[in-house]
């Protein structure tokens, strides 16, 4: 199975997860707890973690914590999971692993669920049963954070969301203990829920959309219930990053990037997001559609619900043109958190391109941005510029109803199935109902270009079917 995309954003909180193998109880006496928090303790200061809310349950160890550095959170885990082990298995006289997999991790937007999840995480011995007051509960943040006559935890730092509940120690924990028995609301826990488990990001869609858009990755879960259009056996996969990070000239001065363009990593790749600008170089080779989803996105089909059709058996991309999101790889961009029109400049540090041994250098002697930075970095300056516009120009034809839900199937009836579904096209009967004002206008700005593209295009869904004929005949 693919890794799951971690990001790390300077400053942003995250909720990380780790299970027993198979349910086992990691912890079964006082001094297993104990020796697990002296650890912690240690690692937070070693590796510079801030940890604001935690628990450690029989089976399971769950915290909230701030990184400093986009592998913090990997080292720490790494090297406490190790050590626990250790300690575990020669006490029990046993063997082999003792977590489930590796941690689980969600981005939290601290303004919107910080102190939900800080609370939900303190309050699990409650919801299992194992106590009725929190506060005979020792292996857990809850009377640091929420008992006002209890002395500072060396492992708690607080957040700046939790700081502002009162102007001292007192006051902070009274709100956030009235902030717990009001208790949290069961569509929260439920979100929280679903996406530690999915891993992805707690936050709202605003919180979500801008790297979303840049990056190609859908970041934030949708909610639990009935899928949307798009998912079930005929969703489809767009992630090409492993780990993305923040771009460091003093932690990634040594970096360098290969010149070979081997895209076998896209294997598992069903669509790619482009924008209008590079409609008229794809329409000749995969059928361009928009994405079914709040923030829809205009997107080439690369499959028909299996594997990437663009890449030939030796990875080298089936036609001349390559989508900017391809050429810009391993690098992205993403907009800082407090500031969106300052850019940060991201790099997928687990990329078969990214290594510390060949390639040409990301960064000169002087610690500036090599040859290939700089490339790179303008390149993305315009694929961001492109991508935006291209966002104000799906608003503009969303708004004027137009798109229509399609689907790409084979048979009929009973024996009917969906390859792909939960994209729109456009209308073509409600095009031409357009008033002549709005068409003049869309014509001079560029949409009804892009329109032409895209219709035209869907004619290379059977370019789709062919290709994937000779696939099997390989």
């Amino acid at each position: 199975m693919a890794r799951r995309l971690r990001v790390f954003l300077k400053g942003v909180p995250q909720n990380i997860l780790i299970r027993g193998v198979a349910h086992l109880n990691v912890f079964k006496e006082k001094n297993d707890y104990q020796y697990a928090y002296n650890i912690f303790k240690e690692l937070s200061v070693k590796i510079d973690i801030s940890i604001h809310s935690f628990i450690f349950m029989p089976d399971h160890i769950h915290l909230l914590c701030t990184p400093s550095s986009e592998d913090s959170i990997k080292k720490f885990m790494q090297i406490f999971g190790g050590r626990y082990v250790r300690y575990y298995n020669k006490k029990y006289d046993r063997k082999g692993t003792l977590w489930e997999d590796r941690y689980k991790s969600s981005l939290v937007q601290d303004s919107l669920y910080l102190l939900n999840i800080m609370g939900y995480i303190e309050l699990n011995p409650m919801r299992d049963g194992l106590v009725k007051d929190l506060a005979h509960y020792k292996w857990s943040s809850f009377v640091s954070n929420a008992l006002d006559y209890n002395e500072n935890d060396e492992l708690i730092t607080p957040h700046h969301i939790y700081n502002k509940l009162g102007k001292n120690k007192s006051q902070r924990a009274k709100s956030y203990l009235t902030f717990l028995q009001r208790g949290i609301d069961k569509k929260i826990i439920d979100f929280i829920r679903f996406n530690i488990n999915k891993q992805s990001v707690t936050g709202s869609a605003e919180f979500c959309r801008d790297l979303e858009s840049v990056i190609g990755v859908a970041l934030k879960a949708r909610e639990r219930g009935r899928p949307k259009k798009g998912e079930g056996n005929s969703s489809i996969k767009n992630s090409i990053y492993k780990n993305l990070v923040v771009l460091d000239s003093q932690k990634h001065s040594d970096l360098k990037i290969e010149k070979s363009r081997n895209f076998s990593f896209t294997k598992n790749l069903q669509y790619i997001r482009i924008s209008a600008q590079e409609s008229i170089k794809i329409k000749e080779n995969f059928p361009i559609v928009f994405t079914d989803d709040e923030n829809s996105q205009l997107i080439a089909l690369l499959s028909i619900g299996g594997e990437n059709l663009a890449i030939k058996e030796d990875g080298k991309w089936i036609c001349d043109y390559l989508p900017s999101i391809l050429q810009n790889y391993p690098f992205s961009l993403a907009p800082m958190q407090n500031n969106e029109d300052e850019q940060l400049i991201l790099i997928d540090v687990e990329s078969d391109f990214v290594n510390t041994m060949k390639g040409e250098s990301v960064f000169d002697k002087n610690q500036k941005p090599a040859k290939i930075l700089q490339a790179n970095m303008e390149l993305l300056k315009v694929q961001n510029s492109n991508l935006l516009t291209t966002q104000n120009i799906i608003k503009e034809i969303k708004m004027s109803n137009i798109l229509e839900n399609r689907e790409i199937s084979i048979g009929e009836g009973t024996n009917k199935k969906v390859l792909v579904n939960g994209f729109l096209v456009v209308n073509k009967e409600k095009l031409e109902q357009l008033s002549d004002k709005k068409l003049a206008l869309w014509v001079r700005s560029g949409i009804i270009s892009m329109i032409e593209n895209h219709l035209s295009s869907l004619l290379q869904i059977q370019n789709l079917f062919s290709l994937a004929s000779k696939k099997q005949q390989i």
